[in-house]
């Protein structure tokens, strides 16, 4: 969860906003996936002495932005798959330019938007607190200033004395359910927590 907020909380950044290039920003906001992009690579190859140290394209400035998307770590996208056996989802962090999919938890419950079910769950909140309806879709992306995100992990093991009947939801006011009882032997924990995104809309 720390890992997945603190790459949200940098969508959008634009150290060089260079307007020949595109914006980084959210691509995706929807309730299940959340994709966006960031210019955070590349300083080791932008001509520029970024740690001003008197030189330029060192190793140590590839953390610097430099004007362009197209980096490892630079357009990520968050979201649950579920397996093909249909008995479990894997949470997954896709770095489409550089780094590829990487399964973070192998065991969460299914996704499925027919009925609700988002052990993954983003809300998104613009400037006065509202929330947006989803998917947040054009010119409405930039009215994004926070992400909710509610993330429900379930244990790799059942417990056969134990009946899981907890209905989960998310944290927005009224709050939705994003998870039925699945009267099943598995615990499960939530983790919710609402990040800023500070680069988006300036």
């Amino acid at each position: 969860m720390h890992r997945m907020a603190k790459e949200i909380r940098l969508a959008g950044f634009d150290p060089m906003k260079d307007p020949l290039t595109p914006k980084p920003g959210i691509l995706r906001a929807q309730d299940t996936v959340l994709e966006f992009t960031s210019d955070i690579a590349g300083g080791d190859t932008d001509l520029i002495d970024n740690d001003e140290d008197g030189t330029v394209n060192e190793a140590d400035e590839a953390k610097y932005g430099n004007g362009a998307i197209g980096g490892a770590g630079e357009r990520i996208v968050y979201q649950i798959v579920n397996d093909g056996g249909g008995t479990f989802g894997r949470l997954q962090r896709d770095d489409v330019l550089g780094g590829g999919v990487e399964n973070l938890y192998e065991n969460t419950d299914l996704v499925d938007l027919g009925t609700n079910e988002m052990p993954l769950n983003f809300v998104y909140y613009d400037e006065d607190g509202v929330v947006l309806p989803t998917p947040v879709v054009g010119a409405a992306l930039e009215d994004i200033r926070s992400v909710e995100i509610s993330l429900i992990l379930r244990a790799v093991n059942e417990d056969f004395t134990y009946t899981n009947t907890r209905t989960f939801n998310n944290g927005e006011f009224p709050p939705t359910q994003v998870l039925s009882a699945q009267n099943d032997n598995f615990y499960r924990r939530q983790y919710i927590t609402r990040v800023n995104v500070r680069n988006i809309g300036l």
